[in-house]
């Protein structure tokens, strides 16, 4: 089981219309939880 914290990367995600925004993004398990 592993945990990462990817610290001010650059987030795309069309669905919610955030186009490169700089965000903190969490990843456990092979998916992003937060």
């Amino acid at each position: 089981m592993s945990e990462y914290v990817i610290k001010n990367g650059h987030v795309f995600d069309p669905v919610q219309g955030i186009k490169g925004d700089k965000a903190d993004v969490a990843i456990k398990d092979g998916k992003i939880v937060a």
